[in-house]
């Protein structure tokens, strides 16, 4: 499983038993909030083997492509 993805899950545990939760990053912010909506998240595992600079772009594209109405998650 993708580490920020654990991480979410972790977060999301902890705030469900009401466990202090660690700092987050940015990123698993996001995805607690989304599943917190009642939305979900979807765990794409293509493009691997890649370095990371071309998948943080992969990444960004495909983000931009959803368009500006799922840039507020």
């Amino acid at each position: 499983m993708h580490s920020t993805l654990m991480d979410a899950v972790v977060a999301r545990y902890r705030l469900h038993f009401s466990i202090t939760v660690l700092q987050a990053s940015d990123k698993v912010a996001q995805i607690v909030d989304i599943w917190q909506a009642g939305l979900g998240v979807v765990s794409l595992h293509v493009f691997q083997n890649v370095i990371a600079s071309e998948a943080f772009t992969r990444e960004a594209c495909m983000i931009d492509a959803l368009g500006e109405r799922y840039k507020q998650y």
